[in-house]
Order: structure tokens, then sequence, then C-alpha cells
């Protein structure tokens, strides 16, 4: 591989610097909420960011093959077994979703690798958002909330009609 100007500056910026005392967790590339992850434990955890470094994948976990024992995964990048095989001292993989199927968990478990996901954590939330989108389609506000949203604003808009479902939802036999 070519060298590229600045690149040892950025090894040394980002992975020399850390308190080298904290586990490092490696993240391919970071999910949605992963600003609340690294405000909430970065002082329990380094971060390996790979889709911030200018090596290729592959480099990237080589050069940390001996040292990375946790991994946040995501959907995004699927953990196969060639990626597997770059880090060999993996010991944990964590995703925030409440599927598996972007890991390999054949392979997970053929080398001891743990794998937790989130679960039932977020059904509630789904469930709320299938209900709204539901009573989106079924009342149509997504076209009120355009037009209201031009004349008071989108936060005002969605008031207003949540006060208008509300009351129509409680004053009023509900059948699907």
């Amino acid at each position: 591989m070519a060298h590229h100007d600045g690149d040892d500056d950025y090894v040394h910026a980002h992975f020399y610097d850390q308190p080298q005392d904290l586990p490092q967790v490696l993240v391919i590339r970071p999910p949605l909420s992963f600003s609340n992850f690294q405000s909430q434990y970065s002082h329990k955890f380094q971060f390996l960011k790979a889709w911030e470094s200018p090596l290729p994948l592959d480099q990237f976990l080589t050069t940390h093959a001996n040292s990375v024992q946790a991994m946040l995964s995501t959907v995004s990048y699927p953990v196969t077994a060639p990626v597997l095989r770059l880090i060999p001292s993996l010991r944990l993989i964590v995703t925030p979703s409440a599927g598996l199927n972007h890991i390999d968990l054949d392979e997970c478990r053929s080398r001891g690798i743990c794998v937790d996901n989130a679960g039932n954590l977020n059904s509630e939330d789904v469930a709320d958002v299938a209900v709204g989108l539901l009573i989106d389609l079924l009342r149509k506000i997504r076209l009120p909330i355009g037009m209201l949203s031009k004349a008071f604003g989108l936060a005002e808009a969605i008031i207003l009609l949540v006060r208008k479902s509300s009351f129509f939802l409680f004053s009023t036999r509900f059948i699907l």
C-alpha cells in the first residue's frame, strides 16, 4: 500500500494519545446513536473508529488484532468469518439492534465469542411508531401537518394535530 501524507500523524493522534489502560472497543461503522455511546462511555472505553482511519479496513483490523476484545457492531457492516479471522483476540460483539442476521453466529460460537443485542429493549417504542403510522395512514395526518407547518411551524402543527387526534380517540369509538 502506498504511504499517504499525514497517515503517521493520524495514527499517532487517534491511537497513541488515548489512555492505554482503557479497554478498546472496535467500531467498524458507527450506529446512528454512536454519539450517545461515545459521550456516555468514552471515560470507560477507547473507541477504535475504523471508518475514520485512512487505512484499508483489513490493515486497520490487523493493526489492532491482538488488543481488541470487544466490538460494537451495526447492521450496516456484516461481521463475517473473514472479518473475525483478522481479530483473533475478539471476545465480545455487542449490537444495538434487535436482530443478529449481520453477525456470523456459527463462526462466533466456534471462536468462543459472546454476542449480545438489544433484544426487546425497543419493542415498545417500535410498537408506538407502528400505531402512529397506522393512525397517520387512516387519518391522513401528514397532509395537514404539511399545510399547518407552513402557517404555524412544524412543532405547533404537531401539537394541534395531537390535540385533535386525542380528542377524536377519547370522544368517539375508534374502530379500525
